[in-house]
């Protein structure tokens, strides 16, 4: 949000099971930011994380890359 990111499409998501049920997620997309008249290319990292109590995951890595052109 503070990025001011109006809106987002993903084009790619992809999930692998890892360590001890952690789950790794790889997203790509287009990111269109307010001020900017073309979109920019994202990719995203993100590592779920399984909670011992209650049951369900948690976040626990998440890295975000905003990709802009050399003249950005």
């Amino acid at each position: 949000m503070s990025m001011n990111v109006q809106k987002v499409e993903i084009k790619t998501a992809n999930f692998l099971q890892s360590w001890d049920g952690a789950i790794t997620l790889l997203v790509t997309g287009l990111a269109q930011l307010k001020g900017y008249p073309s979109r920019k290319s994202f990719s995203q990292s993100i590592i779920l994380a399984p909670q011992i109590k209650p049951d369900g995951l948690y976040v626990d890595s998440d890295i975000f890359q905003l990709i802009c052109d050399e003249y950005d």
